[in-house]
């Protein structure tokens, strides 16, 4: 699991600790690794397991996913990174709902256990905390770690959504990170009280992490453990499980200041966000898959992130009070059958496709109605201030938001901000809203043939700077097609920082440039008699050209200054 805010820490906690110790002492070893061997058993192989889980009861009670405890298991270890390892005994599991009970024998210097809080008491925009035994942490570094996020969605998954088959029905979600070994484990509110279990299934239109919520388990938790006490003639206390009513005190306060300040921004605006549901019967090729995909579980995977998902809606922003909707042309690229709205309160209404523009990522749509309630726009925002990232997919009724800043200010023809919350399929087309509530711009830019999945750390979103005049021009029908893009051939060397002009890392074979004669460590120093001063001004000199271009290069190679004529190719 990556290191988030700074967080990696090892699970060491004495009994009796409270919340006002601190994030290391509250999660401690309520938080424990597992590990687990199953026999075969008829047509069902045998496997080893591991993941995560928490400690829910002082009795000895662990819960966890049936992805690291499947049923049948007969070897399973549990371990408290620092302080034990015991043997487990699986108490329960069901597969539908994916829980796993298992029990220890407590120490006899007792067991600290989390509190558990029903997740649909939670607001979207919460702080969330994960702790995992990631990538086999407890075993290869004797700790676990931990990382910190928000509650971002909370929908339910359908076998068209989900991308494994485990568990189907409500989840929570979190951009809080997970990785493998994370299943199991806890996802946690704000104060470390216990609110979901974190499943392997995700979402094909979000891409980030999900927990089966407490709620759906809790009534067959309680069952389970008062029928193990009464097989094992054991006097169950007076309350089996401590569920708490809300949240207790954070760990975090300053993440927690921050977090009331993006709910408070989505809730301005909740009602100004659409889900969109696109019927095609072709998609554009370009946002096809174009990866080979394996064999391989992984393989699988990594083809469904590069591809646009089906049975997910996608997201867009009411603009105008008379039915105008703005989304991302990403959206509705392809051969179209219909297009529906759908309204905040679920109100479906079928929308046209008035106008697009594929240079900004920007389409608008037209729905017959009055009244609406359309988002105000700003273009004013500055490097470092907070956004969020708001969407209605993969379920209509379903707001998400993630959070983060802006990393760039007029990017890409300097008609985009860059940012840093997570964007996806699911919520491009939706605003990038600032902390009072104003658009800065329509989230774009998301493509299926990057080789980072749908994710990269970065996204954009076509600023607010630029959409009052292409709204304009599109509510006319007009439609802009990409304009062609020059291409020389060449791939720069980045690291030749302290050279003069461009020093050429390779050339593209059949390229403008190696029909000009280009070789690679050539340095690039002037374009039409213009100095090249870097990579970036290099790349913008070749953005204002057009495919056919006859351009003029004087070139350095070894000790020798040569002058090059080339004609521009077109960028694929």
């Amino acid at each position: 699991m990556r290191r988030t805010a700074g967080l990696l820490l090892a699970v060491l906690l004495a009994p009796g600790l409270s919340a006002a110790d601190g994030p290391r002492e509250l999660v401690g070893r309520r938080t424990v690794a597992i590990t687990a061997k199953r026999p075969a058993v008829g047509k069902t192989p045998a496997g080893s397991f591991f993941g995560t889980g928490s400690i829910i009861s002082p009795l000895g009670y662990v819960l966890t996913s049936t992805t690291v405890v499947p049923p049948n298991c007969n070897e399973i270890n549990v371990v408290s990174p620092g302080h034990f390892k015991l043997k487990g005994t699986l108490v329960k599991a069901d597969e539908k709902i994916e829980l796993a009970l298992i029990r220890i024998e407590p120490p006899k210097n007792g067991l600290p256990f989390f509190a558990l809080r029903d997740s649909s008491t939670a607001e979207l925009g919460e702080v969330v905390i994960t702790v995992s035994n990631s990538f086999q942490l407890a075993r290869n570094a004797g700790e676990l770690s931990m990382s910190v996020g928000f509650l971002s969605g909370r929908y339910k998954l359908t076998k068209k959504l989900a991308l494994q088959p485990v568990y189907l029905g409500e989840v929570v979600e979190t951009t809080a990170a997970t990785n493998p070994g994370s299943d199991g484990g806890p996802l946690l509110d704000g104060s470390g009280q216990l609110i979901g279990v974190l499943t392997l299934n995700v979402s094909n239109a979000r891409w980030l992490g999900v927990a089966v919520p407490l709620r759906v388990m809790l009534s067959d938790i309680k069952k389970a453990m008062a029928e193990d006490l009464a097989k094992r003639k054991v006097t169950p206390p007076a309350e089996l499980l401590h569920v708490a009513e809300g949240p207790g005190a954070p760990l975090f306060p300053q993440w927690e200041a921050r977090a009331a300040r993006f709910r408070a921004a989505a809730k301005r605006v909740a009602r100004s966000v659409v889900a969109i549901k696109v019927n095609r019967t072709k998609d554009d090729p370009r946002f096809t898959r174009r990866v080979r995909v394996g064999r391989t579980g992984r393989a699988r995977l990594l083809g469904e992130i590069r591809k646009r998902p089906t049975g997910a809606a996608v997201s867009g922003v009411i603009v105008g009070a008379d039915g105008w909707i703005a989304t991302s042309y990403f959206n509705i690229a392809g051969t179209l059958k219909s297009v529906q709205v759908v309204l905040a309160d679920g109100k479906k209404l079928p929308a046209k496709v008035v106008g697009w523009d594929q240079e900004r990522d920007l389409a608008l749509l037209k729905v017959k109605a009055k009244g609406l309630p359309a988002i105000a726009l700003r273009s004013e925002v500055s490097l470092g201030s907070y956004v969020c990232v708001l969407g209605r997919s993969p379920t209509p009724d379903s707001l998400t938001l993630s959070a983060g800043v802006i990393s760039a200010v007029g990017r890409i023809d300097r008609s985009r901000l860059q940012f840093d919350a997570k964007a996806n399929v699911g919520n491009t087309g939706g605003p990038l809203i600032a902390l009072d509530g104003t658009c800065l711009g329509i989230v774009g830019g998301v493509t299926t043939n990057s080789r980072h999945g749908q994710n990269s750390g970065i996204a954009f979103a076509t600023w607010s700077a630029v959409l009052t005049e292409s709204i304009e021009q599109l509510k006319k029908g007009t439609k802009i097609k990409r304009r062609p893009r020059a291409s020389l051939g060449i791939i720069p060397a980045s690291s030749a920082v302290d050279l003069q002009g461009v020093l050429v890392a390779r050339v593209a074979p059949k390229s403008a440039a190696a029909k000009a004669g280009l070789m690679r460590n050539d340095s690039i120093l002037e374009v039409n008699g213009i100095a090249v001063e870097g990579v970036a001004q290099f790349v913008n000199l070749i953005k204002t050209m057009k495919p056919g271009d006859k351009i003029k290069l004087v070139v350095r190679r070894r000790a020798r200054q040569m002058t090059f004529e080339a004609t521009l190719g077109e960028r694929k």
